[in-house]
């Protein structure tokens, strides 16, 4: 979905901000089922072993992480949504979409590798990746191009940041899984 982001935010397709929109309700879903499995293994080892899961206390982790999923599933249909609002595309922030994905699949793949040694590198990156959040704001609000346009892309940037965060999240979650 992060993908369809950086084509809405090169041109703005209207059925495609649809379709996330309808993709985000999936995600939902798929969230409840998840998190239904993950109590059943808490209940029960057979269960847990049965979802690949090697010890209970994993289920705690594992709920972290689903949940963080679901709320970045949130962020990405309220980017289309905002998109939707404006004329024209915003400036850049197909770069930015990149540097948040690119972020997001790091963490993804240090959670399922349980490679906890990447994990300072991607902090690192979130750290980068902030400081051109606040070059972002303060374009944003000197821009003169008029306050609902402002908004809608404050709106985006919220979104973006919120994803990044719930990235180094799963980061975390990596970590304490690790222990």
């Amino acid at each position: 979905m992060l993908n369809d982001i950086k084509k809405i935010l090169k041109a703005r397709d209207k059925n495609l901000i649809e379709d996330i929109c309808e993709r985000e309700g999936e995600v939902d879903k798929l969230y409840f089922l998840i998190v239904r499995q993950l109590k059943k293994a808490v209940e029960s080892q057979r269960i847990a072993n049965k979802l690949g899961l090697s010890s209970k206390k994993d289920c705690l982790g594992y709920r972290m992480v689903v949940k963080s999923l679901e709320r970045i599933g949130d962020h990405i249909r309220s980017i289309a949504e905002n998109c939707r609002g404006l004329d024209i595309p915003p400036e850049n922030y197909d770069i930015l979409a990149d540097k948040v994905l690119e972020l997001f699949e790091s963490s993804m793949i240090a959670f399922f590798k349980k490679d906890v040694s990447s994990t300072d590198i991607i902090f690192e990156n979130f750290r980068k990746l902030d400081r051109i959040f606040h070059q972002y704001y303060e374009r944003n609000f000197t821009s003169r191009k008029g306050i609902p346009r402002a908004l809608l892309k404050q709106r985006i940037l919220d979104s973006f940041a919120r994803i990044a965060h719930y990235s180094t999240n799963i980061s975390e979650i990596t970590i304490n899984m690790s222990i």
